[in-house]
């Protein structure tokens, strides 16, 4: 038969392996195809629960501030705190339970303290972003505010996720205070 027998046969039998092998290697990357898929959506599900709880909060604030205002014929000024505080109090709840998974309640009071200084310091950085980019930059107020949220949405997220409710933030164990 010579060499061109042993060829032929030789490609039978890979050809023989391949169409028995073939389904599992279908089967086998699609497993891989799908372990990829969960761990993209694992990463994004934090930034998506992030954005879902601010969003959350703002309309809180928002909804709460129009009440106020509106129906109650409350100050604008008194609403906006008392709306304020309410949307604080949302913003907290849903990152520190849903968005970031952070279920320790023994830290809880240390946390809320913590969070409300960045949240007191992102009431700050607001107000001075905006006067900058409105009165330097010359943007229109709404988009200042735009430009000026969008930085403090990083930066919270990134306090929030990488100090304030990492797992192993503050605990007794690494000489933090009990109340962290």
């Amino acid at each position: 038969i010579g060499r061109g027998g042993q060829g032929v046969r030789k490609e039978i039998r890979v050809e023989k392996y391949h169409r028995a092998i073939r389904p599992y290697l279908f089967k086998y990357r699609k497993i891989i195809m799908l372990k990829r898929i969960d761990a993209l959506y694992s990463r994004l599900a934090i930034y998506l629960r992030y954005l879902v709880s601010g969003g959350t909060a703002a309309f809180t604030n928002v909804a709460c501030l129009y009440i106020f205002t509106d129906l109650f014929r409350i100050h604008y000024l008194i609403s906006a705190t008392f709306s304020y505080l309410i949307g604080f109090i949302v913003s907290f709840s849903l990152q520190k339970f849903w968005t970031f998974q952070n279920n320790d309640r023994q830290r809880m009071t240390g946390q809320l303290i913590v969070y409300f200084l960045v949240a007191a310091a992102n009431l700050g950085v607001n107000d001075l972003g905006m006067y900058f980019f409105v009165e330097f930059v010359k943007l229109h107020y709404l988009l200042a505010q735009i430009v000026v949220s969008g930085t403090i949405a990083v930066y919270s997220f990134v306090v929030y996720k990488f100090f304030l409710f990492k797992k192993s933030f503050c605990s007794p164990n690494n000489g933090c205070p009990g109340f962290l």
